[in-house]
């Protein structure tokens, strides 16, 4: 009797024991069924559901011929799923036999899967740019490469590189977020809808039209198994591409300029500034002649047709996968432990839009106008007596006067005209008008009205409102990243200077007649750029406007079909998106009293109308061209380093003297006199407009040789006779 109780009891317990427990198990799958059914199913279908970004067809890019510049070529990448390769042992395995297939190593995937930004979120690019064969290998095997997958992505190719890098620019990664910046440009792209694993627009036209390129990306949501197949297709959004970009840039005259520019710079490198100076023939020194640019516009619409900057690089480097090793070999990080003057200057500025120059006198002519327009507007002042009617007696020198410059204190009151070595004195012209003084290219002329200017008007800054009028000062608009306003200096932006340590401090303390004097022949503190300098002689061709440079002459709706022929798109059948009307930024008054003397300096510049005993400054190069019957222009020679002439910068502008015609700015950093690298170069360039030179046909480019170590290749003129012509000068051809 007493055992039975105990098995009762015993039987008792068990089975309250297993009332409670399903008890629990009820309550727990109440829980699951009604209070947590919405987590359950959201873990569930996240397992079995796996969502895939489309990336969009970038927009292609083509030049003003339809020429396609820029393009597409769809890749293959393989990706893993992430929850797949989360665990490392689970990693491990798969990775080991994903090595095989890929050509790489399980270190390899190991290390680029530790750098992938976008772990946990994304699928895991182990790589791009497969063959079809590995990818159909992959896909066969599912079973044996759980979470592996084939996506369809798009390498951007640039057909015709290195021609013309600089304005296409180039493709690289999501920026990361930099706390230097005011904005943080990560958190940018990342509500735009971007991944941070994309490749965006990060120079030229690339980045600036950026959102028209890109276009939108589309997804594809699938229903796949444990291992990872595709059961079924749940829901695709296909991507929308790009829209195409067509630019003002003619691709045949931008490869000549850039041939041309690059043939000049070495020519001048076997140059020597002494070698018609009868006491230093025996001085040795060359030109370095490091960098340069060219700009050629179309002054009736502001529209850039060439832009040439030099040294280049090959903007394929960015998409060519090199390791950072390689990337630094190419392009060195700057070395700040070398003076600034004779750091090698690197590829990747686009020095057109971003060159911080002293323009010599090339400045000129906006002074005189300066100079004129204040006279006609002010009865008389800030100038005295009128430029228009005034002759100069121009001895070589200029003082200021003794109750504007304290010479006991060290400081600079006389300024002279360029050295004539065989007098052994700054060059003298004697009487000049303004007409004479930018012929010959009077320095004293222009150092009083400079002065004059400033002194007459109270001390105000006059010279500089005229000079921002023609876009000195300000960014010119043009459709480029990263411009550069350039400076025309005043007291705030001396003290602001003085600040940064860019100059003395004793300097930064205000704007003196002295610093007026330097600007009036574009030394001392003026920054131009060659696009500013192109743009505000074009003011002058056109009559009075100041546009908006513009690289994009239209944007066409995705899908411009490709033309009959090879390499180009048929525009004609494009639908357009927006087309671009030249922009007015400003108007100048071209009254013919304020500008036929400037007009008649400009143009006697290339004629043999200079004065008694002495040439005009560009004679020697336009004698004997027809050409230069047709061009307004000006020479400038940019004092550099200690005075030392083979520091010394080559500067010319010119202009057709049609509304239809071209305005072309051309800077050389040292290489010598206005008259002997950049006159030539833009000489060369106007032939070639008028088809007075061969210029070479345009090829696309070969594979990009990854082994070089040069940023890219040279590329010289096949005949560079347009360079040459008469070289001899004097030392008033400045």
């Amino acid at each position: 009797m007493a055992g039975g109780d105990r098995r009762g009891l015993r039987h008792g317990m068990l089975g309250g024991v297993a009332l409670v427990l399903l008890g629990i198990l009820g309550t727990r799958l109440w829980f699951l069924q009604v209070v947590d059914a919405d987590e359950i199913k959201e873990r569930v279908e996240a397992v079995r559901l796996r969502t895939v970004t489309l990336p969009p067809e970038r927009g292609r890019i083509f030049d003003v011929d339809g020429r396609i510049l820029a393009d597409n070529s769809r890749v293959l990448t393989i990706t893993v799923d992430q929850e797949v390769i989360r665990r490392k042992n689970d990693r491990a395995v798969l990775f080991e036999r994903l090595a095989g297939p890929l050509g790489t190593t399980f270190d390899a995937l190991e290390e680029k899967y530790q750098k992938n930004p976008d772990a946990a979120q994304l699928p895991f690019a182990a790589a791009r740019d497969v063959s079809e064969e590995t990818a159909l290998y992959l896909k066969e095997r599912v079973e044996d490469y759980p979470g592996v997958d084939v996506r369809e992505d798009w390498d951007r190719v640039y057909l015709y590189s290195p021609i013309a890098s600089h304005i296409l620019g180039y493709m690289g990664a999501v920026p990361a977020d930099d706390p230097a910046t005011p904005e943080d440009e990560l958190q940018v792209y990342l509500d735009a809808g971007y991944l941070r694993n994309e490749k965006v627009g990060s120079s030229g036209i690339e980045r600036f039209y950026e959102s028209d390129l890109r276009g939108s990306s589309g997804r594809a949501v699938y229903e796949v198994d444990a291992i990872g197949r595709v059961l079924r297709t749940v829901e695709y959004v296909p991507p929308v591409p790009g829209r195409d970009v067509q630019l003002t840039i003619d691709l045949e005259l931008q490869q000549f300029a850039e041939q041309a520019l690059e043939t000049q710079l070495r020519l001048r490198r076997t140059a020597t500034p002494y070698s018609d100076k009868e006491d230093l023939r025996h001085y040795t020194t060359f030109y370095k002649a490091p960098a340069g640019s060219v700009v050629v516009e179309e002054h009736g619409t502001g529209r850039i047709v060439a832009m040439a900057t030099y040294p280049t690089f090959d903007n394929r480097w960015f998409n060519a996968g090199i390791s950072s090793e390689k990337f630094a070999q190419i392009f060195p990080p700057e070395n700040k432990d070398i003076p600034f003057d004779e750091r090698p200057p690197s590829p990747l500025i686009n020095r057109a839009i971003q060159g911080r120059y002293n323009v010599g006198s090339t400045f000129k002519p906006f002074v005189a106008y300066a100079a004129v327009d204040r006279v006609l507007e002010t009865t008389g002042l800030p100038f005295i007596p009128s430029p228009l009617t005034d002759t100069y007696v121009d001895q070589g020198t200029y003082d200021i006067p003794d109750d504007q410059c304290n010479r006991a204190d060290g400081v600079r009151c006389t300024f002279k005209n360029a050295w004539n070595f065989a007098l052994g004195a700054p060059t003298y012209y004697g009487e000049v008008t303004l007409s004479d003084a930018l012929a010959v290219s009077s320095d004293t002329f222009f150092y009083r009205i400079g002065a004059e200017m400033f002194i007459n008007s109270g001390f105000q800054p006059v010279l500089q409102e005229e000079l921002k009028k023609f876009g000195f000062g300000e960014k010119s608009g043009i459709d480029l990243p990263f411009e550069y306003k350039g400076i025309i200096p005043d007291a705030a932006i001396k003290a602001k200077l003085a600040e940064q340590g860019a100059i003395s401090d004793d300097e930064g303390r205000g704007f003196y007649v002295g610093d007026s004097v330097q600007m009036a022949i574009g030394q001392g503190l003026v920054a131009v750029t060659p696009l500013q300098l192109a743009n505000a002689y074009a003011t002058f061709a056109n009559g009075g406007f100041l546009l908006q440079p513009q690289m994009v002459k239209a944007i066409f709706e995705p899908g411009v079909p490709d033309a009959a022929f090879a390499g180009f798109a048929d525009v004609s059948r494009g639908t357009l998106y927006k087309d671009f009307a030249p922009v007015v930024k400003g108007g100048l008054e071209m009254d013919p009293n304020k500008v036929a003397p400037i007009y008649d300096g400009l143009r006697r510049v290339l004629t043999a109308e200079g004065t008694p005993g002495h040439l005009p400054t560009g004679f020697k190069m336009f004698r004997g061209y027809s050409i230069a019957s047709t061009l307004l222009g000006k020479t400038g020679t940019a004092q550099g380093r200690e005075n030392l002439a083979e520091n010394d910068s080559s500067v010319f502008a010119a202009f057709e003297n049609r509304p239809d015609g071209y305005t072309i700015a051309a800077y050389l950093e040292k290489s010598g006199y206005g008259s002997q690298a950049a006159a030539p170069l833009t000489r060369c360039l106007f032939q070639a407009i008028r088809g007075e030179v061969i210029v070479d046909d345009v090829v696309q480019a070969d594979a990009l040789d990854v082994s070089s170590t040069v940023a890219a290749p040279s590329n010289l003129l096949s005949d560079f006779t347009c360079l040459q012509g008469d070289t001899t000068t004097t030392t008033a051809e400045r």
